[in-house]
C-alpha cells in the first residue's frame, strides 16, 4: 500500500473553505481524522488522500483544487520534496 505524509494535505482545510466546502466533514468522510493533519510526518494511505482531493474538486466544481493546495503550501512543507528532487535523478528514486 502506498502512503503519503500528512503534510501533503497541509493546505487542504484552507482551500476547501475558500471554495465553499466543509473540509472537516469531508476529511472525516474519507476516514481521516482532522487531528492527523497536525503531525506532518503522519502517514496516510495515498489512495485515501488522493480520493479526498479528487472528491473535493468534484464537489466544488473547482478543477484546480489540487493546484490551489500546492500554491498555498508554505516553504517548510516543500523542504523534503526539494531535498529529494535535488538528490534524485527521477521521481521514482
Amino acid at each position: 500500500m502506498h502512503q503519503m505524509r500528512a503534510v501533503s494535505l497541509s493546505s487542504y482545510l484552507e482551500v476547501a473553505a475558500s471554495v465553499g466546502l466543509d473540509g472537516q466533514r469531508l476529511l472525516r468522510q474519507a476516514g481521516i481524522s482532522p487531528e492527523t493533519l497536525a503531525d506532518p510526518e503522519e502517514r496516510l494511505p495515498a489512495r485515501v488522500a488522493i480520493g479526498l482531493v479528487d472528491r473535493s474538486a468534484e464537489l466544488s466544481g473547482c478543477e484546480s483544487f489540487g493546484l490551489q493546495m500546492a500554491a498555498a503550501r508554505t516553504s517548510p512543507a516543500w523542504a523534503r520534496s526539494a531535498c529529494c528532487s535535488s538528490a534524485c535523478p527521477t521521481c521514482a528514486r
